[in-house]
């Protein structure tokens, strides 16, 4: 549709659309309240909660540390949504809240880049900003041109998430 069809308002809001925040909460009952805490801050500051992973702009995954299952169990629900997201939505931001970014940020962040922000406990209600940041970051990921490109060995000079179909025969 042609945008000069809409309303100057139709127009705003279809700019504004809000982002969309999905979260995936592990471990005990005050893990299950800095993730209301969150909802809530996220809410307020006008983002969309979705319960649909396939729609949101960002994934938070909520996680516990209290013991090495829990842990574990914390690392594959952030490989699994990272997973996900390689496979279906990109652009999607992942963020790790919680425990376990509590206790050990420094070390996943090198362990886990494919994480876009870590948010500690006392970030709770900051969850907007840090979603805005991560967002922000991933996009800015998404935009980097691979090194094998670069240099011209990759299968086109093109940016690495860009789907990329050969057209023309390769010489045998």
């Amino acid at each position: 549709m042609d945008s000069h069809l809409l309303s100057p308002a139709s127009q705003s809001a279809r700019k504004r659309r809000a982002v969309r925040v999905g979260i995936v909460s592990l471990g005990c009952a005050k893990n299950l309240v800095d993730a209301e805490i969150m909802l809530g801050s996220l809410a307020e500051a006008g983002m969309e909660i979705t319960n649909d992973a396939a729609l949101a702009d960002a994934i938070i995954v909520n996680t516990c540390s209290f013991i090495d299952a829990a842990q574990e169990e914390s690392v594959d629900a952030i490989l699994e949504q990272a997973a996900i997201r390689d496979a279906h939505r990109r652009g999607q931001a992942l963020v790790v809240s919680g425990c376990l970014p509590q206790r050990h940020r420094e070390e996943l962040a090198a362990l886990l880049p494919e994480v876009d922000a870590f948010m500690g406990l006392d970030q709770v209600r900051q969850a907007p900003e840090v979603v805005r940041e991560a967002l922000a970051r991933r996009r800015q990921r998404r935009g980097r041109v691979s090194e094998r490109d670069r240099a011209g060995g990759g299968k086109a000079a093109t940016h690495e998430t860009e789907p990329v179909y050969r057209v023309t025969p390769r010489s045998r």
